[in-house]
């Protein structure tokens, strides 16, 4: 991962395992951004459709930005020349969390039909 100083130099195998803990932490704000939108469009009726994963979309944004920063205070990493960022907050990682959220969360409710 380039865009990391932390594992910018190592292999893809020595960054196996801690990508996977990440992806852990993805699953787990996927599902709760998912709650967290379902409990809102039930009391706003009109947030269904596109509206819906407009939500859960800029959500996804909100908790990258927060996770980002939070984790670049705490030390547990900093960003290569690699990375391109706003404001001080990494671009990648915003713009995984904005499209992974709604697409996963299309993926499962289509499964489940």
């Amino acid at each position: 991962m380039p865009a990391y100083v932390e594992t910018a130099t190592r292999s893809w195998r020595e960054t196996a395992l801690q990508c996977a803990a990440f992806s852990i932490g993805d699953a787990v704000l996927t599902s709760t951004i998912y709650a967290v939108a379902v409990t809102a469009t039930r009391r706003m009726r009109s947030l269904t459709g596109l509206k819906f994963y407009l939500l859960i979309s800029a959500l996804g944004v909100i908790a990258a930005v927060f996770v980002e920063l939070m984790a670049k205070a705490m030390g547990y990493w900093t960003y290569s020349e690699r990375m391109p960022t706003v404001l001080g907050v990494g671009l990648l990682p915003i713009l995984q969390l904005a499209t992974l959220v709604p697409v996963s969360v299309w993926i499962a409710l289509r499964w489940k039909e």
